[in-house]
């Protein structure tokens, strides 16, 4: 994969795509570089979190091709033949789609409707480039990065990254938690600055988190990420992808140290 933006990239060949990712370092910045090892052996299981978080996205950054990838499906009657017959029916009709219930279809569309609602949002989502793949070479050790900004749009001259958060609880002290048990601060940075390596547009001056809350009344915040937020975000990114360019240079991907340890 050479560095560049590719705006047509899926979402499944982007995480095949070679290359660190924000959610890599978090794996060696919060558990090893062998756990990280490890996971790139592992098949990706959408748990029904991000299955719900990868259908707001749908609803909310690409609305108008949200019908084209999910479909309503009745209930079915699994116990008859009838049943059976219905749901072959209905899944070669809806071939490529994914099943969805009423519920879920309604509160991805409520959710899109209350953030398109507020024009901020909107110009944040909706007025630039969303889910495009980036990868570029960082500078210091020469490893590919990649990245995929929900939205990257340009306001008053500026270009701004944001990314939408679904949440249980998007209040200003527990979405600081999520930022920092997430890694929400290394993402931040690091978005900004892959970015900015790959050199073909503008540097990019500010990022957004959008944090919504996944039940009634659907309600958000916009946060800005602040100098010092980024800063420390930098500063454990950095950390982290030193570590991974040495262990790939090495081709050596220690676990935790053996020494003894003592609980105090």
């Amino acid at each position: 994969m050479q560095p560049g933006i590719y705006p047509n990239l899926s979402n499944e060949d982007y995480h095949a795509a070679p290359g660190i990712s924000n959610s890599g370092l978090s794996i060696i910045s919060e558990r090893t570089p062998a756990h990280y090892k490890a996971s790139l052996a592992t098949v990706r299981t959408a748990t029904p979190a991000m299955q719900a978080g990868s259908r707001l996205h749908s609803a909310v950054l690409e609305p108008e091709l949200f019908t084209q990838c999910y479909a309503v499906a009745p209930k079915f009657d699994l116990r008859t033949n009838v049943g059976k017959a219905d749901k072959a029916e209905w899944e070669s009709k809806n071939t490529g789609r994914i099943a969805i219930s009423g519920d879920e279809y309604s509160q991805s569309m409520f959710i899109a409707d209350v953030l398109h609602g507020n024009s901020f949002v909107r110009e944040l989502l909706r007025s630039g480039h969303n889910e495009r793949s980036v990868f570029a070479r960082d500078p210091v050790t020469g490893v590919l990065v990649k990245c995929r900004p929900d939205a990257d749009t340009t306001i008053t001259g500026r270009r701004v990254l944001s990314d939408l958060k679904s949440t249980e609880d998007a209040s200003v002290e527990a979405f600081m938690w999520s930022a920092y048990r997430y890694g929400y601060f290394r993402q931040a940075p690091l978005y900004l600055d892959v970015c900015e390596w790959e050199g073909s547009e503008p540097k990019p001056e500010d990022f957004f988190f959008i944090g919504v809350e996944k039940t009634a009344p659907y309600a958000f915040i916009v946060y800005e990420a602040a100098p010092r937020f980024l800063s420390r975000g930098r500063d454990a990114y950095r950390t982290a992808l030193n570590t991974y360019a040495s262990c790939l240079e090495a081709n050596d991907w220690p676990a935790y140290d053996t020494d003894l340890h003592v609980l105090d």
